[in-house]
């Protein structure tokens, strides 16, 4: 059996589904995403995907919008906003944001099929999520970090499939559908790190929900795909940094091992800023609690040799770029006390205070080790007196070793959406989603615009 076809049996049935006790944590992803994509509606990105010249109207859920598109277009405005401000959730080994192309594809999914009679539930909608997960987890398992290293963004090449697989477990398509849609998606797929501090990043997520989607439409109206596309000698494997990564063995150990481990291995975010940065910041804004009111003369970070090729932008000039500069966000961090939405405006990114402190930082990557997607990272600060502090952080809190609580979740998504009430109220019934009996009652309420996104953002 060809993995490809492996693959679409694993979609296809019941090994995939999360077992009850994990719904709650599922709809804490979902959670998490949603209030991001709300306050990531106003983005430059998720604008220019609302556009009459590029979208289609339609029925379709564009949350925070007040308006309807075309499912594949919902899903690539919704995509880009989950990921516009980089404060969605990220997972290994698919080194990659699942959520922010998960949830939108699936939620368009949902849309098509209540269009055509057939009510969606909130179960459906976690069964279909957690489907998409374990393919992605399973997939980056085997090619990364060869994938990763060769310069691909596994949010836009490695979410395609799982958005594919996501969807075609929610419309219950064939093994045969299921794998054409499977190599329509890898087909269709891409997304590059050169990209990473600009608007191509977020976009790479929505093309990637929108690409998944309408590949397993594709494959629902009959469209067929190569038999071995994800693992063929010119197959998604080959071409992407990973030449024999993917066998049917390897496929199916891959697979079992991320049907357990898949939801345990999601990190959930603090700081609206690349992952990479997220252990340094803990430990900067510990520092500063202890030691605040000190003047600083300068802060020597040691960090993760992945976290020095990934936090490229030094001297950032727009919050896009600050998202990716370590030397920004510790900056930001010790002189404001926080790193939130507020320090990612161009105002914020020109404060001549953070300038000044960010001259006064040094990034270097620690010794020979393996990455793991934790960032560790070693800090010390020197005061005007000559004197020191230090601290070590192995990983970042919202990391799975150090989880963040249903309750920290709440009130990030509560943060996140605070500029309009009504979709405060929307939090306790996307928590409710394992008893929601018709998405469509959700998604009256997240639809609703908001005065702000009436307005232009100016990160």
């Amino acid at each position: 059996m060809s993995a490809t076809t492996l693959l679409a049996e694993a979609v296809n049935g019941a090994g995939v589904a999360p077992r009850p006790e994990n719904h709650p944590r599922l709809a804490d992803m979902v959670l998490d995403v949603l209030g991001c994509t709300l306050a990531g509606v106003g983005e430059r990105a998720p604008r220019a995907c609302r556009d009459g010249a590029v979208a289609a109207p339609g029925d379709a859920t564009v949350f925070g919008t007040g308006t309807g598109l075309a499912p594949a277009d919902a899903a690539l405005a919704n995509g880009a906003a989950a990921h516009a401000l980089d404060f969605d959730d990220v997972q290994q080994p698919w080194f990659g944001h699942p959520s922010a192309v998960l949830v939108p594809a699936v939620w368009a999914a949902a849309d098509v099929e209540s269009a055509r009679g057939r009510p969606v539930t909130g179960a459906d909608v976690l069964e279909a999520v957690h489907t998409g997960l374990v393919v992605g987890d399973g997939i980056g398992a085997l090619l990364n970090t060869a994938h990763y290293d060769a310069g691909w963004h596994p949010t836009g090449t490695i979410g395609t499939l799982a958005a594919a697989a996501a969807t075609a477990h929610l419309w219950g398509l064939d093994v045969r559908q299921t794998a054409d849609a499977l190599g329509l998606a890898a087909a269709s797929s891409g997304g590059l790190r050169v990209s990473f501090g600009s608007d191509a990043k977020p976009l790479q997520a929505g093309l990637a929900a929108r690409a998944g989607l309408t590949a397993a439409g594709l494959a629902r109206a009959g469209a067929r795909s190569a038999a071995e596309t994800i693992e063929g000698a010119h197959g998604f494997a080959a071409t992407h940094g990973a030449a024999g990564a993917i066998t049917s063995t390897l496929l199916a150990d891959a697979l079992e091992v991320a049907r357990d481990q898949a939801l345990a291995r999601i990190s959930f975010k603090r700081y609206p800023s690349c992952s990479a940065t997220n252990a340094a910041l803990d430990g900067v804004l510990e520092l500063r609690a202890e030691c605040g009111g000190r003047t600083v003369r300068t802060i020597a970070c040691e960090i993760d040799p992945l976290a020095v090729r990934l936090l490229v932008h030094h001297r950032p000039e727009v919050p896009a770029q600050a998202k990716f500069s370590l030397e920004y966000c510790l900056a930001a961090a010790w002189v404001r006390g926080h790193l939130d939405l507020t320090d990612f405006t161009p105002e914020a990114v020109a404060d001549p205070r953070v300038r000044d402190l960010m001259d006064r930082i040094a990034v270097r990557p620690a010794g020979p080790m393996v990455s793991t997607g934790d960032f560790p990272a070693h800090l010390t600060v020197t005061f005007d007196d000559g004197t020191t502090a230090t601290r070590h952080v192995l990983r970042a809190q919202g990391r799975p070793e150090l989880p963040l609580g249903r309750a920290a979740l709440q009130d990030k998504f509560a943060a996140n959406v605070a500029h309009h009430p009504a979709w405060l109220a929307a939090g306790d019934m996307i928590l409710s989603l394992p008893d929601c009996d018709d998405l469509r009652v959700v998604s009256d309420i997240l639809r609703r615009q908001a005065p702000a996104t009436t307005k232009e953002s100016v990160r």
